[in-house]
């Protein structure tokens, strides 16, 4: 099971600390969304990412060693999250909420295509934390078949998300 750790830090260095982690091997998601936005006299459009949660960055718990002795060294950026003394972690499954805010707050940007036999989860209607594969398609519904289920079931489309 995946297990993702909370990283702090200020509103302004949300990305950039997101970005300098992935490129240092350490692999982090921070939810972001691309906004339109006028500048300058002219009224230009410009295109921005901007963290859906300021200041919060999530990394997988694999890493915290690296993490905490990253955010003790002179200048860091960051700080790893505590709670009583320890660490807390979160299921992947429970950040699922927020990777659809996410996609839903991007209008810009399409869910990627499902292909059959994929693996995927859906969040909600009681399947939470559940892995199945996808069987078919019928218009804007998927036909997904969940372990333990003798059938499969017939969920929206553009709610799965890729279990890996």
């Amino acid at each position: 099971m995946v297990e993702w750790c909370i990283i702090r830090t200020s509103p302004g260095r949300t990305i950039p600390v997101a970005t300098s982690l992935n490129e240092a091997g350490i692999e982090a998601w921070t939810p972001k969304v691309t906004i339109v936005s006028r500048a300058g006299r002219t009224r230009q459009r410009i295109q921005r990412e901007v963290p859906v949660i300021e200041g919060i960055v999530f990394a997988k718990c694999e890493h915290i060693p690296e993490l905490v002795a990253i955010s003790r060294k002179p200048g860091a950026v960051y700080s790893v999250f505590r709670y009583q003394g320890a660490v807390p972690t979160i299921r992947d499954h429970d950040l699922d909420p927020l990777r659809l805010a996410e996609r839903a707050a991007s209008k810009s940007s399409r869910p990627t295509p499902i292909e059959l036999g994929r693996a995927v989860r859906y969040p909600g209607a009681g399947f939470d934390g559940m892995t199945g594969i996808v069987e078919g398609f019928d218009g804007r519904f998927a036909i997904v078949a969940f372990a333990g289920f003798k059938i499969p079931v017939k969920v929206s489309s553009h709610l799965l998300l890729d279990a890996a």
